[in-house]
């Protein structure tokens, strides 16, 4: 799956945001990174969410593009980076 030449791989976020907050995050993460082309729900549990990412660029070049993502009254900071994924932390 995936577009050709495109990588796909985990983003998390804890803790978990509402509905309503996570449609405002992949509008955000897709005006703030142009490369990313396809975010979807994977997984949600208690303690937070998890997205699948369809991007032209890795999640070490995210992070360094995105280090934060603001939000209406908080913003996501990234807490980490490697190969297999990003995790992004609730700030408020």
């Amino acid at each position: 799956r995936g577009a050709l030449g495109s990588s796909l791989y985990k983003l998390t976020i804890r803790p978990r945001i509402s509905l309503k907050e996570q449609e405002a995050f992949k509008t955000a993460l897709k005006n703030k990174v142009r490369e990313v082309k396809n975010v979807r729900e994977r997984l949600i549990t208690s303690d937070g969410l998890t997205y699948e990412v369809d991007a032209s660029i890795g999640p070490q070049e995210l992070g360094k593009k995105a280090p934060t993502i603001e939000m209406q009254g908080y913003k996501l900071v990234l807490e980490s980076a490697t190969e297999s994924g990003a995790t992004y932390k609730v700030a408020k």
